[in-house]
């Protein structure tokens, strides 16, 4: 869930950031709005960078088995690299163009990482689904052994009244 969040948190500093630099949102020259936005964005980048460092340490070659989380964190380093190369050469050169899709970049990435959430999320309540399916199957299977033991053992007794002459 705090994953979730800060994803959210995430493509709200990504898009005003979007908006800024595609001058849909006027600000004046020199407003510090931009670079606020760019640094809190940044700061949340490096939580996610921390965060596929933890996943790649936990899981080791196992993560590399999950296509949404390798596509994740390709996209989180991707974006990682660009973002601290390209914020401190902004000045350098007219890349604005450049800048605008780094910035939708992190907008897939950002929609990647609630797919994945949301998959992940998936994923662990069908395991909890097969884990009580298995066990009801185990359960109806030995409830039906039992069935069928006390009716062979209703038979017997059955038999032995008609043995004996006892109607019932």
């Amino acid at each position: 869930v705090l994953v979730v969040c800060l994803v959210v948190l995430d493509a709200f500093f990504v898009l005003a950031e979007l908006l800024i630099d595609l001058s849909i949102i006027k600000l004046e020259h020199g407003h510090v709005a931009p670079e606020v936005f760019h640094y809190l964005s940044l700061a949340l980048l490096t939580f996610f960078m921390v965060e596929l460092i933890g996943k790649l340490y936990a899981y080791r070659l196992e993560f590399f088995q999950h296509k949404f989380e390798v596509f994740d964190g390709l996209v989180v380093v991707v974006s990682f690299v660009l973002d601290i190369v390209f914020a401190f050469r902004e000045d350098a050169f007219d890349g604005m163009g450049l800048l605008i899709l780094l910035r939708l970049w992190r907008v897939a990435r950002i929609i990647n990482g609630i797919l994945v959430s949301v998959k992940t999320r998936a994923d662990q309540r069908l395991h909890k689904l097969k884990e009580s399916y298995d066990h009801l199957v185990l359960r109806v299977t030995e409830l039906q052994e039992r069935s069928d033991k006390m009716e062979q053992e209703n038979q017997k007794l059955h038999a032995l009244l008609q043995q004996h002459g006892i109607k019932l």
